[in-house]
């Protein structure tokens, strides 16, 4: 019994130690789960309308993200929000695409309209300086109501940041709209991940085992039916021997992980 909850406890290990966030990032904004996260922070006036959810007019239903213009301003004070995802796991290859629809009850914009995209790898704080912009697409204003899908837009190279939707506005009727948010890696061939394998022999040893894996490891430990780790051996050889003349006669495990981040455990019985 003990055996079998080590061997269980083993895998659990190595799987929690490899274990990375599921990709890609996608919302809708449809519920508390896909809106965990976000927030707001207003970098000008606060008099007037800032982000919100709309349940009217999604471009997949219920829910988008919506601003609308700063009614009443009569005083020519300037709108400036920004709504900033949680801070996301990226890579070199990442793209962002949304659907999305700005309108202008004219069909244009003044100097002061703005919506684009932004992305900071530091503080979600615009007024920290990190942010930089990846998308502008204020020129899209129309005064139709017509969603538009961006094309794949990339990512800046970075292990992880905030992405952010920036809008400016003073007195023009001017709306945004964002809903079907994914964040993705470009389509590249598939590749199959090689995992680690290990093979232990003899498996059944009076003196020595040897331990040998199909690629490089960072590590390999043995362990006994208490979990107690017996032997460790860092950067093992492809061929690596050990020395078991010294234990006790039952069953044992090497746990062995691969120096490109993959894990797995194998048994052997010393007599």
């Amino acid at each position: 019994m003990k055996q079998g909850l080590l061997f269980v406890l083993s895998l659990f290990v190595c799987a929690t130690a490899n274990a990375q966030l599921p990709t890609p990032y996608s919302t809708g904004f449809d519920n508390a789960s896909e809106r965990s996260g976000w927030h707001e922070i207003r970098t000008g006036s606060t008099a007037y309308f800032d982000w919100t959810y709309a349940d009217a007019g999604a471009a997949t239903p219920p829910t988008m993200l919506t601003h609308d213009y700063p009614v009443g301003n009569m005083n020519g004070d300037t709108v400036e929000d920004w709504f900033i995802s949680p801070y996301l796991v990226l890579n070199a290859s990442n793209t962002l695409a949304f659907k999305y629809y700005i309108y202008s009850i004219n069909g244009s914009t003044t100097p002061m309209d703005y919506f684009g995209v932004w992305l900071s790898t530091e503080s979600d704080d615009p007024a920290a300086g990190d942010y930089v912009e990846i998308a502008n697409l204020t020129n899209a204003a129309s005064a139709s109501f017509e969603w538009r899908d961006t094309s794949n837009i990339a990512i800046p190279s970075t292990p992880a940041g905030y992405i952010a939707f920036r809008y400016r506005a003073v007195n023009n009727w001017f709306v945004a709209n964002v809903d079907s948010v994914v964040v993705d890696a470009e389509t590249k061939a598939p590749t199959v991940e090689k995992k680690v394998t290990v093979q232990i022999f003899p498996t059944l040893a009076t003196q020595y085992v040897t331990v040998q894996s199909n690629e490089a490891l960072s590590s390999i430990a043995l362990v006994d039916a208490l979990g107690r780790k017996l032997v460790y051996k860092s950067r093992p050889a492809l061929f690596q021997r050990v020395d078991v003349s010294q234990l006790d006669p039952g069953v044992y495990w090497v746990v062995a992980d691969g120096a490109k981040g993959s894990c797995t455990v194998a048994r052997f019985m010393k007599q």
